[in-house]
């Protein structure tokens, strides 16, 4: 009943949308100028690193899992197109990863992840990271990091048109749209999409001995979906805004190496259907805002997995058939004000209600979170500026202990563009619905997670008339106590328990560079990332894994992306480096349990031609130039070299 009242709700609120588009409404809002002399320092309250618009564009017909890849330090696990991609930072797991849209959480509710393969970047219009004490003044949960993905209206555009068509290499095809109306008052806007492959590539079968090529089967997928949005200006200094984002994804799942030649006719897919509709409302006046934000989540996903003996008897031999639906209710409300040059307050309140509904629980199992949180940002000297938060959240009514966040930043000389600061933060991660209550194996007793985390950071941006620069550098620590690890028993099924202290470090560098000259505009970024991770808990020194790199966290991640334009031609290039990562806690030891370091490089040229009325390019992009022979994931083949062909026209 609860949801369905929501769900009318939610429609009672759209229905006053048209009624608020007529509204005499000035397509511009105008703030009390606030004028701070002195050296620079970033305006916002902590440091994040927001991926370029040119990034995005350049993966406009990709996913969020192959952009982040390309033009961070995130560290992308991949099972393969198609299939699962999850993102961990700075040495955590995908589950402390938190990703928000529009401030609502997109993380399950039952698994605690995001699989970053069902996000098109076309979908989204700025992508920010944050790290450390910004995690932390966000919401709580990003004990790595949080992704953030914003849709921003762009007023008085007029019509809005971007059709983008890819084909390559085994049978892939994608279809990706935009269209909309962008006025002084109303925007409204469609984007939708639909992509497909059989997947049919040839691979290197390490399992087999001796190896041998093979060709993958069972790995076909489409997905399809669209965003509808709609902003209207509904009165003096105020925005109301709408979302729907609905999206279905229909993926075979291929055999891992090891079990090709096994027999057993697997049938393995996984079905997801999602649908997420938010409305939300913003008051400007001098000095500061108010943002309200409602927004209703529900998610359906069918796992099937069967094999049988042989094909004469066709007797099961495995059979899985796992349903599961969820339900999620979120409300953000967040106000901030700038006293007076030197002082901005913030204030914040949170809710989620989930609700999931699965065949591998014992019954509907229902978790209300809260979170109010208050912060200041305050420069009390023109080359000092410092951010602190302090947030405290409920579970079921049940509190949990202060959180604060603090950041520091200092710029130590007039004449150049250098901030050196520091940052320190407490964060806390609830266990998932699945850790809690899967049957069986589910542990009801389980606590959050609790980081600490200590940051230094130096940032140099010096420029002059042709170019500019922007270099960042990071050293961090991250004590996380009472990890959650599930661990096998001796029923023959795993348990979730607190079992492990990580301890998390290491040095994050990034380099971005822009130059226009003549006749060429060149454009370059590159990040570098050495992670150690290890578990430095009492049980780990007992069973003598204490001090070994975690699995699937490369100790060394660095990329390279880079786009050269002459006229109307431009060359496109894109390289990533993954170390060695472990794939047991003996990696180090036995040479099957880890994984070999590979290199990636993509290019791509293209050429544009300007019409009487919008743009035409034309693309070709070679993917895994270099062919390599690879697996992000143990016994998961990736592709070689392959191609794709991409047409795109823009008003």
């Amino acid at each position: 009943m609860k949801e369905v009242f929501i769900r009318h709700v939610f429609l009672f609120l759209l229905g006053f949308v048209p009624m608020l588009a007529e509204a005499v409404i000035p397509d511009t809002v105008y703030l009390d100028a606030v004028e701070v002399k002195g050296r620079h320092l970033k305006k916002a309250s902590f440091q994040t690193h927001s991926l370029d618009s040119l990034s995005i564009a350049a993966y406009s017909a990709s996913d969020l899992g192959s952009l982040l890849a390309a033009g961070s330090n995130v560290f992308i696990k991949n099972y393969g197109p198609g299939g699962l991609s999850t993102a961990s930072f700075r040495g955590t797991s995908a589950n402390q990863t938190l990703v928000l849209w529009n401030d609502i959480p997109l993380n399950s509710p039952n698994l605690g992840q995001v699989d970053f393969s069902m996000i098109p970047v076309q979908f989204v219009d700025q992508l920010q990271l944050a790290w450390g004490s910004a995690a932390s003044a966000m919401r709580s949960g990003g004990l790595g990091g949080v992704v953030s993905l914003d849709n921003k209206p762009d007023f008085n555009r007029k019509l809005i048109l971007d059709v983008v068509q890819t084909a390559g290499s085994y049978r892939h095809f994608g279809s990706y749209g935009t269209l909309g109306y962008s006025g002084r008052k109303v925007i409204v806007k469609t984007r939708a999409f639909r992509k497909s492959a059989l997947n049919d590539f040839e691979f290197l079968n390490t399992a087999l001995l001796p190896q041998a090529m093979m060709k993958q089967t069972s790995a076909d997928y489409t997905d399809y979906g669209f965003l509808q949005e709609l902003h209207i200006y509904t009165g003096k200094n105020s925005q109301l805004s709408a979302y729907s984002w609905n999206q279905w994804n229909n993926r075979n799942l291929p055999p891992i190496m090891t079990n090709i030649e096994k027999g057993g006719q697997p049938t393995e897919f996984q079905y997801d259907r999602f649908h997420r509709h938010m409305v939300a409302f913003k008051q400007f006046w001098s000095g500061g805002k108010l943002e309200a934000k409602a927004a209703y989540f529900t998610e359906n996903q069918h796992y099937y997995l069967k094999t049988i003996n042989n094909p004469e008897d066709n007797e099961t031999v495995t059979l899985i058939d796992s349903r599961n639906t969820t339900h999620a209710f979120h409300t953000v409300l967040q106000a901030n004000h700038q006293l007076n040059w030197w002082l901005e307050l913030t204030a914040g309140y949170t809710m989620d209600q989930e609700a999931v509904n699965t065949t591998n629980f014992e019954k509907l199992q229902k978790r209300q979170r809260n979170l109010m949180k208050l912060g200041a940002t305050f420069r009390p000297l023109q080359d000092f500026k410092g951010s602190v938060y302090f947030s405290r959240e409920y579970v079921d009514g049940k509190a949990s202990g202060l959180s604060p966040a603090l950041e520091l930043a200092y710029v130590p000389f007039d004449k150049l563009p250098l901030t050196i600061g520091i940052g320190l933060n407490r964060n806390l991660r609830y266990p998932s619905l699945n850790d809690l209550y899967w049957f069986p194996g589910g542990n009801a007793k389980l606590k959050p997670e609790i980081g600490h985390t200590a940051e230094l950071f130096v940032n140099l941006n010096p420029q002059n008339s042709h170019s500019k620069h922007k270099v960042n550098a990071s050293m961090f620590f991250s004590d996380v106590s009472d990890w959650i690890q599930w661990k096998p028993t001796s029923y023959r099924y795993w348990v979730p328990v607190n079992i492990a202290r990580v301890f998390a470090r290491g040095v994050e560098l990034n380099w971005q560079w822009e130059g226009d000259f003549n006749l060429f505009h060149l454009q370059a970024s590159a990040n570098f990332a050495y992670t150690r991770t290890t578990d430095e808990s009492p049980v780990a020194k007992i069973e003598n894994t204490a001090g070994k790199q975690l699995m699937y966290i490369p100790r060394h991640h660095a990329n390279l992306m880079a786009q050269l334009d002459i006229r109307q031609y431009y060359v496109k290039t894109a390289a990533e480096f993954v170390g060695k990562r472990n794939t047991s806690l003996n990696g180090e030891e036995i040479f099957t349990n880890s994984l070999k370091p590979y290199v990636l490089f993509n290019l791509a040229l293209g050429k544009s031609w300007k019409l009487s009325q919008g743009k035409l390019t034309a693309e070709f992009q070679v993917l895994n130039l270099l062919n390599s022979h690879y697996q992000a994931v143990m016994w998961r083949p990736m592709p070689g070299r392959n191609f794709q062909l991409l047409l795109r026209y823009a008003l």
